[in-house]
C-alpha cells in the first residue's frame, strides 16, 4: 500500500511538477512577447535587467528569512511553495524594518545598503542545497496544471512593469500616487541620504514597509530614475508571491491561487508600484499562519502575529483588515464550534506580541515626528501635528464618504458597484466564495474566513472612503475560501468559473467598454512603445515642463504634486500635496509657494496646473482661491 502511494505522488515525466513549470514558463514567454507586439525586444531588455535586479533583491530576502523562518517551518511542516513565500516575505520585511533605522540614523549611503543586504542574506545560504528542490519537481503536480492560466496576468503584469511610473490604466489604479509619494518619498530620502518627516508630502509620515523596497531598489540601482523599474518588479513579486503563498496554503491550494491570480485587481495592481502587494502578501501569510495556530500553538501564532504587523507597516488598512480582525474572527469560530479546541491565552499573547514587534517602529517613528502614531489618521482625537484645524477637516472630509455615500444605504449601495458586482472583482470571486464557504460551514476553518470577509467589510464600509482598491485584502481570503472546495467535482466547477472570469475580465466586452482592453493596446501603439524602459521622464512632460527641467532654474509646481515626472535635484524641485497646503493664503499661489525662500522663487520657473486647481478648490476644503499670480 504504501508502495502504490509512493507510486502514484510521483508522477514524473509529463504528469511532474517540473513539466508543468516547463510549460508554464513556456506560456509565459510567449504571452509576454504577444502583449509586446512591436516593443517585444525592449520589453524583454527591461525585463531581463530591471526585473533580474528585482528578483536578485527577492532571492536575497529570501535566503534572509530562510533561517529567520525555521522554527516556523518544522512547526507547520508547510508545503515548499508556503517556505518560499514566507521566508521571502519575511527577509523583505526584516530588510525593509533594518533600512528604516538606517536612514533615521542617516546611514542610506549605497555601500552600507548593499553591505545590508549581504550580511542579512548570508546566515540563510548555510546549508542551502538547490538539489533539494528535483525530488519536489519529480513529484505529480495533479491540480497543478489548473493554475497554467495564470501565465496570462503574469504577462500582463511583466509588460505594464516596463512602461514608466503613471502610464497604467489612467482610471482606478491610477498612477499619481505613484509619482507623488510611493516613488517620491523614497526618492527625497534617497536624496537626502536620511529619512526625514517632509513638510510639503504628509504621506512620508505613513508606514512604508513596500516603500523601503523601492528605497533599497534606487540605491542598489545608484540613483531613483534607475531604480523606478526595479521598484515595479519588486511590486509584481510581491503579488507573485501572494499567488504563491495561496498555492502552499493546502489541499486546495491550486484552486485559491488560481482564484486570487484570476482576478483583474490583482493584475490591474501588480505593475504599479503601489503598496498593496506587501498587504496581501504578508495578509495572506498571516490568515494562513493563523489558521494554523487555531489549535492552540503559540508558536505559529507568534509567527502570525509577525506577518499581520508587518502587514499593517505596508499599509494602515491591515491593522484594522488584518491585524485586528484576524483573532476576532479565530475566536468565534472556535467560540461557535464548541467541540473544537480553542485557541490558549499564550497564542493570543504571542501574536499580540509579534504584531506590536514588527508595527511598532513605525508608529514609534510617526509618533516621535508628530505626536500622533498615526498622523494624519486621527487627528482629531489623537493630535494634529504641523496641522491646523482646516487641514485636519481637509483630510477627513477627503477621506470619507461622499454625502450621498454616507447613509448606511449609501455605504451599501457603494459595497455593491465597487465590490459585489464590480469587474475588478471579476464578478464570481465574492459570491463563488460565499458559496464554497457556505458548503463547507461546519468546518472550523470556513467560519472563521467567513467571519474574517465579513469583518473586512465592516471595516470597509464604515472605516475607509469606499473605494474599491481599499478591500483588496479581502481577495485571499475570498481564494482560500474556494480551495476548500474538496471533490473533483466541486473543484472542476470552481476551476472554469475561475478561468472564464480572468478571460472575461482582460478581453471581454464587459471590460472593454471600460477602456482596459485599448489601454493593454497601447503596449503596441505608439508613443507607448517608445516609453518602454524610458529612463528620462521629462519625455512624457508637456512643453513648459521639459523646458524647465533643462533650464537648470529652480522648478515651483503650483497645483501639481506629480514631483516624481520632473528628474532635477530634490534641492530645486518645489511642491506641496494638496493637504500640505496651508488655508489662510490670499490665493494659490501663495499658498502652494508658502516656505520657499524669496531668493529661489526670484529665479524660479512656476509651473502652474490650473485645471487641478479648479478640482482641487471644487472637491477639497479650505482650499485658498484658484487664481494665481503668474
Amino acid at each position: 500500500m504504501m508502495r502504490r502511494a509512493t507510486q502514484a505522488n510521483e508522477g514524473g515525466g509529463w504528469r511532474s511538477r517540473g513539466a508543468a513549470l516547463a510549460v508554464g514558463a513556456a506560456l509565459l514567454a510567449v504571452a509576454v512577447t504577444l502583449l509586446a507586439g512591436d516593443a517585444a525586444i525592449r520589453v524583454w531588455a527591461v525585463i531581463l535587467y530591471d526585473g533580474a535586479v528585482a528578483a536578485a533583491i527577492v532571492a536575497a530576502g529570501t535566503l534572509c528569512g530562510r533561517w529567520i523562518n525555521r522554527g516556523l517551518f518544522q512547526r507547520m511542516r508547510a508545503a515548499v511553495a508556503l517556505r518560499v513565500a514566507a521566508a521571502a516575505a519575511m527577509g523583505l520585511g526584516v530588510f525593509a524594518l533594518v533600512l528604516l533605522g538606517l536612514g533615521l540614523a542617516g546611514w542610506l549611503s549605497r555601500g552600507g545598503v548593499c553591505a545590508m543586504i549581504v550580511a542579512l542574506a548570508a546566515p540563510g545560504m548555510w546549508n542551502a542545497r538547490v538539489g533539494r528542490a528535483v525530488p519536489w519537481l519529480k513529484t505529480r503536480a495533479g491540480w497543478g496544471w489548473a493554475m497554467l492560466p495564470l501565465a496570462i496576468p503574469a504577462a500582463i503584469a511583466l509588460v505594464g512593469a516596463t512602461l514608466p511610473p503613471g502610464a497604467m490604466w489612467g482610471d482606478e489604479p491610477h498612477g499619481y500616487d505613484v509619482v507623488e509619494y510611493h516613488l517620491q518619498v523614497p526618492r527625497e530620502w534617497h536624496d537626502a541620504g536620511r529619512i526625514t518627516l517632509l513638510d510639503h508630502n504628509v504621506f512620508s509620515a505613513m508606514p512604508f514597509n513596500v516603500e523601503m523596497l523601492y528605497l533599497l531598489g534606487m540605491r542598489v540601482r545608484g540613483g531613483p530614475w534607475a531604480g523606478m523599474y526595479t521598484a515595479q518588479f519588486l511590486h509584481v513579486a510581491l503579488v507573485g508571491l501572494t499567488v504563491l503563498a495561496l498555492a502552499g496554503s493546502g489541499r486546495g491550494g491550486a484552486v485559491a491561487a488560481l482564484a486570487a491570480g484570476m482576478t483583474p485587481w490583482m493584475v490591474m495592481l501588480a505593475p504599479m508600484a503601489y503598496n498593496e502587494g506587501g498587504l496581501l502578501l504578508l495578509g495572506t501569510l498571516a490568515i494562513v499562519t493563523g489558521l494554523r495556530a487555531m489549535e492552540g500553538d503559540w508558536r505559529v501564532a507568534l509567527w502570525a502575529g509577525l506577518f499581520a504587523g508587518m502587514a499593517g507597516g505596508s499599509k494602515l488598512t491591515g491593522v484594522a483588515m488584518v491585524a485586528a480582525a484576524l483573532p476576532v474572527a479565530i475566536v468565534l469560530a472556535s467560540w461557535i464550534r464548541r467541540g473544537a479546541r480553542r485557541p490558549t491565552w499564550r497564542s493570543g499573547a504571542a501574536y499580540a506580541m509579534g504584531a506590536m514587534l514588527t508595527l511598532s517602529p513605525w508608529l514609534v517613528r510617526t509618533a516621535a515626528w508628530t505626536g500622533n502614531p498615526v498622523w494624519p489618521e486621527m487627528a482629531g482625537t489623537l493630535g494634529a501635528g504641523r496641522f491646523s484645524a482646516a487641514q485636519v477637516a481637509r483630510w477627513n472630509a477627503a477621506h470619507s464618504p461622499r454625502p450621498d455615500q454616507r447613509s448606511v444605504a449609501g455605504r451599501l449601495s457603494a459595497g455593491g458597484s465597487e465590490i459585489a458586482w464590480g469587474w475588478r472583482y471579476g464578478y464570481v470571486l465574492l459570491p463563488l466564495a460565499l458559496v464554497v464557504g457556505h458548503l463547507h460551514r461546519r468546518q472550523r476553518e470556513a467560519m472563521a474566513l467567513g467571519i474574517l470577509l465579513a469583518l473586512m467589510a465592516g471595516v470597509w464600509l464604515f472605516a475607509t472612503h469606499l473605494q474599491g482598491r481599499f478591500f483588496v485584502s479581502a481577495i485571499p481570503v475570498a481564494a482560500l475560501m474556494m480551495g476548500l472546495a474538496r471533490t473533483a467535482r466541486g473543484r472542476g466547477i470552481v476551476v472554469a468559473l475561475l478561468i472564464a472570469q480572468g478571460f472575461v475580465g482582460w478581453t471581454g466586452l464587459g471590460v472593454a467598454e471600460r477602456g482596459l482592453v485599448p489601454r493593454l493596446m497601447h503596449f503596441t501603439e505608439a508613443p507607448w512603445a517608445a516609453a518602454v524602459g524610458l529612463d528620462d521622464l521629462s519625455m512624457l512632460l508637456p512643453e513648459d515642463g521639459a523646458n524647465a527641467v533643462a533650464s537648470g532654474r529652480p522648478v515651483v509646481l503650483i497645483g501639481d504634486a506629480a514631483a516624481f515626472r520632473y528628474p532635477v535635484p530634490s534641492k530645486r524641485l518645489y511642491y506641496k500635496t494638496v493637504f500640505d497646503v496651508p488655508a489662510d493664503a490670499p490665493d494659490a499661489a501663495a499658498a502652494w509657494t508658502r516656505g520657499i525662500p524669496a531668493t529661489v522663487l526670484a529665479k524660479a520657473i512656476r509651473l502652474v496646473n490650473e485645471s487641478e486647481l479648479r478640482r482641487f478648490a471644487a472637491t477639497y476644503r479650505n482650499i485658498p482661491p484658484a487664481s494665481v499670480a503668474r
